[in-house]
């Protein structure tokens, strides 16, 4: 009985938080438009990007797809993300042709229809912060 209670309270902890990452996964499912962005070591922009990310069970997959588009590269781009820490943080890997590039956003907001995501551990020329808004 003793042994019980601690295995009862850790299986509660372990599916509550992947309980939250699967609910942040169905709520990013779908195309985000970039309304506002800052470039580590530029400033602000006003880039003309779209991400879409798919719909996966967490339980089946540990990571889901994703793709960037870049209308002023004409540049597709796609990768792996997951959500992390009780839907706290979204990780996104994408290989280029040298390797893979790995990304960590903390999710600051994600409502319906508005993300906003920021990362301290950027490189320079990358994004430190996104503001995306659901398309339709």
């Amino acid at each position: 009985m003793k042994t019980l209670l601690p295995l009862l309270i850790v299986f509660t902890f372990v599916a509550a938080g992947c309980s939250k990452n699967q609910r942040k996964v169905k709520r990013i499912d779908g195309k985000w438009n970039v309304v506002e962005a800052t470039i580590q070591g530029f400033g602000n922009a006003d880039p003309d990007v779209i991400y879409e990310f798919e719909f996966c069970r967490l339980r089946t997959d540990d990571f889901c797809d994703f793709s960037v588009h870049n209308f002023e590269t004409d540049d597709v781009t796609t990768g792996v993300y997951r959500i992390s820490n009780r839907g706290t943080t979204l990780e996104m890997t994408v290989s280029n042709g040298f390797g893979f590039e790995y990304r960590e956003y903390t999710i600051v907001k994600l409502s319906p229809w508005r993300m906003v995501l920021e990362s301290n551990n950027v490189p320079t020329g990358e994004f430190s912060r996104l503001v995306l808004r659901k398309v339709k």
